[in-house]
Parts: structure tokens; sequence; C-alpha cells
């Protein structure tokens, strides 16, 4: 699939839109239904996305939802892209979608078939403030988060750069450079419309900006336009693919970690890697803020390009 379009949309506006999927992930997270109980938009078929081994989460039955195995979904996209005469519209919420579970079902879409064309919107609502835990274990291993998203397709003598994007954890971004030490490294620093957690973002990680302020490697973007953001990685992608082999750990929020996997799809020799290890969004319940944000993106049938 080439990537057509990619802009800012207001997920509280849905307008007359109609969507043959709409897919969420359901878990013991308030914020996980929020988005679900307020959406009025007519969508043909409901799913609550699950990875087997993990779900222990119950569906509101009110809400019209059937829980299907994230490794059914590839077959369900055919399926439904057939009935549509090679076209897909899906709306997905990943505010509180596991990474892994965030790649498979991105890998699905991407492989459902070479003659679709896929519309899809996403709805990412920010979490309520709350602190970090302080009993997070360090990282138990790093890894690319999915074999199609592993990057390095073009496998040369090149060095390994990072581009990481930070969350309020302490040492997990740390810890991770630590593991690549890479050629070259550049920051993404999230801005929240929650305004708390960036001075706890910048509390957790103060050594590693330290030593990336005087390379002017830091870049602050903000989590409600990601837009925007895309078009920063773009930039740093594009220029660090020149010379080294990205690698993309995306901490913080999952608005990023999407962004970063369309990244990877449009540059294949880009990976997007992760930790195994508890996270604050595996250990907290947390409660949805007012503020949301939503991307609107079209696919076209063809091979990974970006222009």
């Amino acid at each position: 699939m080439n990537l057509e379009t990619l802009v800012n949309w207001n997920s509280n506006e849905h307008g007359d839109a109609t969507y043959d999927i709409f897919l969420a992930f359901f878990n013991s997270e308030k914020r996980s239904i929020d988005y679900a109980t307020k959406m009025d938009s007519f969508c043909e078929r409901k799913i609550v996305v699950c990875q087997s081994e993990q779900w222990g989460g119950q569906v509101p039955g009110e809400l019209g939802f059937s829980i299907v195995d994230v490794k059914e979904l590839a077959g369900i996209f055919s399926e439904v892209s057939l009935a549509k005469h090679g076209r897909l519209s899906i709306l997905v919420d990943i505010s509180c979608m596991s990474r892994h579970c965030m790649a498979e079902f991105m890998s699905a879409m991407f492989a459902a078939s070479n003659c679709v064309e896929v519309k899809l919107r996403v709805n990412y609502t920010i979490a309520q403030y709350s602190l970090p835990p302080l009993d997070i274990s360090a990282n138990e291993s790093i890894e690319a988060v999915h074999g199609d998203f592993s990057g390095w397709s073009y496998a040369d003598s090149k060095p390994t750069s990072l581009i990481l994007g930070l969350g309020y954890e302490p040492f997990k971004a740390e810890g991770a450079s630590e593991y690549f030490e890479p050629y070259d490294q550049w920051v993404f620093v999230p801005e929240s419309p929650v305004k708390e957690y960036l001075p706890m973002v910048l509390k957790n990680n103060e050594e590693l900006l330290f030593r990336s302020a005087d390379d002017g490697k830091t870049i602050f973007y903000k989590v409600d336009d990601p837009e925007l953001t895309f078009g920063q990685l773009e930039q740093v992608v594009s220029l660090l693919s020149q010379s080294t082999n990205p690698v993309l750990m995306p901490f913080g929020p999952k608005i990023l970690f999407l962004l970063c996997l369309i990244q990877s799809r449009c540059h294949p020799e880009v990976g997007v890697w992760c930790v195994t290890g508890n996270h604050p969004e595996d250990v907290l319940s947390s409660t949805a803020s007012d503020y949301s944000c939503g991307l609107d993106c079209c696919f076209s049938a063809g091979a990974a390009v970006f222009s």
C-alpha cells in the first residue's frame, strides 16, 4: 500500500461518516471504553480486538461489540474488502491498545490485500495525569515489535541510529539508549495538552536530554497534532536513512507509536522496537481527560512509498 494522505482529524466530529469496521481495545482502564460510549457514527461491525493469552476484560453488552483475537484480523479485513469491492473503511480507538496488538492490527491491515484502498481513522484519547509508579522493573528485553516492522530490509554495513520517543517512565528510554549504543541519536519529547506530563517527562529523562541538548537533536512534538509530528519524524528518518539504519523506539503516548509504524511501512529499512517489562500503561487504571486527537489516513494499493 501507498500512503496517500495523512491529516489531523477531529475525532469528536463524525458528521454523516459510516465505517465498515470499528476496532477497539478494552481493558481495566476506564479510558478504554470512553470513546466507544460517545461515538455515534454507524459502523457495520464493531470489534474488540484482544490477544487471547492476555484477555481478561469484559465487553459492555449494550455497546454491541464482538470479541476477536488479533490473529483473526487479516482474514476479517480481506472478507470485508471483498464484499466492498476492494475498499475498506476502518475506525480504530488506540487509546489503551497494547503496542504489540497495535502492530498486529497494522500488519493485518497492510497485508489484507494488494488491491484494497483503505481509509483509516484513528482516535487517541489522552489520559488524565497520574503519577508514574515507582516500582517499574528494568527492561527485560528489547526487540522489534513485529516481524513486519523489524527494519533493516536492505542489510548493509551502515551503523545503527536511534530515534527515542520519551515517556514519563523513569529509566526506560535511558536503558534503550545504552542497549543500542547508537551512532546517532535523536530524542522526541511529547508536549501534551495535559500540562502536568511534560515536567515529569523532563525530570525522568534528565540525563538523556542533557546529552542531546548540545547537538540540537531534541525535538518537541505536540501530542494533539499527529500530522505535524509525522512530518517531524519523516524529516529525521529521511536524514538518518542516508547513512545509518534507523530504529524507532517510541515510549510515551501511543499516537507516536502508531505514527512510527506508518513510518516503518513507508521506509521498510526502518524498524520499530519496544521493550518488555512493566510499564505505567500496564499497571495504572487511567481515566480519560477532556483532550483527544485524531488522524485520517488513506492508503492505496501498491508498494510502500511516501512522498
